[in-house]
């Protein structure tokens, strides 16, 4: 063979400043043209000087020091990876609360999220990856490992196993942490995504919707309230008020019944909006001595009514309309005042918008548990109404926010000139009417005398005990009385106590007006006393809507994005320590196991077959400058 040498060295004595990598095929075609094609196996010496001479040109200007392209790539990765996290923190963060549209919108918002992981992902591998061959190639030059371990450390950073591969552990410590870290970073593409979520909400928007409102003042709608009919007087028309309109004594009597406001149709099943009318109200108080007085006459007159073998024992509530057409006529018995029939009939009556009533009750100011008398009236007022009304899934809530009392309303005089304001005060009269007919009437205790034998029994004479208004604590001292005259419990029954709770154990003075104002509010029930009108609706309509825990998201990738750091500080130290940069490519793999000792190693695996024979794997080698004077793995 011939002498090969290059500048007067020969091979085996050639430094390590003075070893390249084989020159690519690029290269060798621009730094001769003219070096000619060698065939595998060619061993003449013309075909060793060309080669020599083709590497000796290549070398000339191979480059030296660290190449850019690797560190700049493995800082540009982690750049990008990331701006990629930012952007897909900032693209959550744009949906975050908004209202979710089709299934198409669904689709891309998790297409979107999960290419923002995968990039963010990719990314931070691929510059970890760079660190790890770096500090892969630095550590091999500090230490001797087997074939086996060779092979375990190389792969390390792809399959997770190999990072535990024992001599690994031991030998190459942050090698095996690099590849952790590579091996972790998909990790946080796991959790990234699911961070953006659909929850239920609900979305409120003002819209001009008819909405039900009560009209007592409209010329058509008053004669939907009062039954009046015309008359003909010696001064003109007039108009009779006969009572109220059946479809008022029916809401009147289901709204006390019930002890609640009756379900009104919402312009929209979850909406809010408000009403202002004038409607009737009813306030209560103390009644002076006289009416009091007037009261207790017709209560004892109403005793002695009694027939001859039932009398009343005790009466413990009495209520009646006053007839207060001829008050202050003292020709008359009680100034005046007539009290008017419980049932009344639809047909010209003197009567008042009052209800005067007794009732008997527990007093507690004197220290001692004692029975008194309260005496009430209540009166019929006009009031101006503002009140929002709010429906969600159904259920209504109605909130007065400002009832103003205004004025009392009269009763009507019969015959009195035809007027619109006429017809109201029909209107409202009708409603108390109605109203009153529930609570007129006694209570009592009675005995009855008959063939030697005497009962006592409780009775209701009114129409009261249909009404929530039954469990006031104003009734307690008539239910006892009849309680303890067959019995010594003093435990409430069953049904007392539903009453009770019904009424929350309230005075009258409170329940009445309580009820009236239901009463009002249910004629809104019907679509005939409260017409639709537009009116601005706050209109809730559910929705689904995007959420965003941006916390997981930052914290993921602020995990993931540190770790990467990490490995780039220590890629860094790598760079700086070898002096130039490494790959794990094919090429570089070749260039570094060129010592005649591998081939007569691996003679017998020349085909890359697995396994490898295991002398082959328990073969020491170490990387740094061969025995030869090469830069590469020998063994040792």
């Amino acid at each position: 063979m011939a002498d090969q040498t290059i500048h007067g060295k020969s091979p085996l004595h050639i430094r390590e400043e003075e070893i390249v990598q084989a020159p690519s095929p690029q290269d060798q075609a621009s730094a001769n043209s003219t070096v000619p094609m060698v065939s595998v196996g060619t061993n003449t010496s013309r075909a060793s000087d060309e080669l020599l001479s083709a590497a000796t040109t290549a070398a000339e200007k191979h480059h030296q020091g660290i190449y850019w392209r690797s560190p700049i790539g493995m800082v540009s990765f982690l750049i990008f990876g990331v701006f990629a996290s930012v952007s897909h923190h900032l693209y959550y963060s744009s949906l975050d609360g908004k209202k979710v549209g089709n299934d198409n919108d669904q689709q891309w918002a998790l297409r979107w999220g999960t290419t923002f992981a995968y990039i963010v992902q990719t990314s931070l591998v691929c510059s970890t990856g760079f660190a790890f061959t770096q500090y892969l190639w630095m550590s091999l030059k500090k230490t001797k490992m087997s074939v086996k371990g060779l092979d375990a450390a190389f792969e390390a950073n792809q399959t997770i196993v190999s990072a535990f591969n024992p001599e690994v552990l031991y030998k190459t410590k942050v090698v095996t942490l690099l590849a952790l870290i590579a091996g972790g970073l998909p990790l946080p593409s796991l959790v990234t995504p699911a961070t953006l979520f659909v929850i239920p909400s609900l979305q409120t928007a003002w819209n001009n919707l008819p909405a039900p409102v009560l009209d007592m003042y409209s010329v058509k709608q008053t004669r939907l309230f009062t039954y009046s009919v015309p008359s003909n007087t010696s001064t003109g028309s007039g108009e009779q008020f006969l009572g109220p309109r059946t479809i008022i004594s029916r809401l009147s009597t289901a709204t006390a019944t019930q002890g609640q406001i009756l379900p009104v149709n919402p312009p929209s099943s979850n909406s809010s909006f408000l009403v202002q009318f004038y409607a009737p109200s009813v306030q209560c108080s103390q009644a002076n001595s006289t009416v009091a007085t007037t009261v207790d006459f017709f209560r004892n007159q109403s005793i002695t009514n009694s027939t001859w073998n039932i009398i009343e024992w005790i009466s413990n509530y009495f209520a009646f309309v006053p007839d207060l057409t001829n008050l202050g006529n003292n020709s008359l018995s009680e100034n005046g005042v007539q009290m008017v029939d419980q049932m009344r009939p639809q047909q010209p009556t003197n009567a008042s918008n009052q209800l005067w009533m007794v009732y008997s009750v527990y007093d507690y100011s004197t220290g001692q548990k004692r029975v008194i008398d309260r005496f009430t009236t209540c009166q019929l007022y006009n009031a101006s109404y503002r009140v929002n009304l709010t429906f969600q899934d159904g259920n209504k809530t109605i909130t007065p926010l400002n009832i103003t009392t205004l004025n009392e309303v009269p009763y009507p005089i019969q015959n009195a000139p035809a007027s619109d304001d006429l017809l109201v005060q029909h209107a409202y009269s009708a409603v108390m009417w109605a109203f009153t007919e529930l609570l007129t009437g006694s209570m009592g205790i009675f005995t009855e005398y008959s063939a030697g034998t005497t009962t006592r029994f409780g009775e209701i004479t009114t129409q009261i005990e249909q009404t929530s208004l039954l469990g006031s604590s104003d009734l307690d001292v008539f239910f006892d009385n009849n309680h303890f005259l067959y019995s010594n419990s003093t435990i409430t029954s069953n049904q007392r106590q539903q009453d009770v709770d019904l009424a929350q154990n309230r005075t009258l003075d409170i329940l009445i007006p309580e009820l009236a104002f239901n009463t009002t509010m249910s004629f809104m029930n019907d679509p005939l006393l409260s017409p639709s009108v537009p009116t601005d609706v706050l209109v809730t309509q559910s929705i689904n809507i995007y959420a965003y825990h941006s916390r997981n998201l930052l914290f993921s990738y602020g995990l993931a994005v540190a770790f990467a750091v990490l490995a780039n500080l220590l890629g860094a130290y790598a760079y700086w320590q070898n002096g130039h940069s490494h790959s794990k490519s094919f090429s570089a793999i070749l260039a570094s196991t060129r010592d005649p000792g591998l081939t007569k190693l691996f003679h017998a695996e020349t085909m890359g077959r697995l396994p490898l024979h295991k002398k082959v794997q328990e073969a020491k080698l170490t990387f740094g400058i061969t025995p030869g004077g090469w830069l590469g793995f020998w063994r040792v």
